[in-house]
């Protein structure tokens, strides 16, 4: 989970390091705390394209075909973990 506290533990970490430089923990905790950011933004993103759902315009005596994201939202995982 994201909070302003992760955030501005990695914020601070991040300058300590342009500044004065990083101890071995404190490299490994910043390490930590990017992976943890990292994995909720997947989370949220994830949350998002899931509740995303296409309608397909169809003739009135046909419902419409609704089509889930899933196939989206592992392309995008797939492109994520790449980078």
């Amino acid at each position: 989970m994201i909070t302003k506290e992760l955030i501005a533990r990695i914020n601070a970490l991040s300058r300590k390091q342009r500044s004065v430089g990083l101890t071995p923990e404190e490299k490994q905790e910043q390490t930590e705390l990017r992976q943890t950011y990292l994995a909720g933004i997947r989370g949220q993103l994830k949350g998002m394209l899931d509740n995303i759902e296409f309608v397909d315009a169809a003739p009135s005596s046909v419902p419409p075909q609704v089509l889930r994201t899933e196939e989206i939202a592992i392309s995008l995982r797939r492109t994520l973990k790449k980078h």
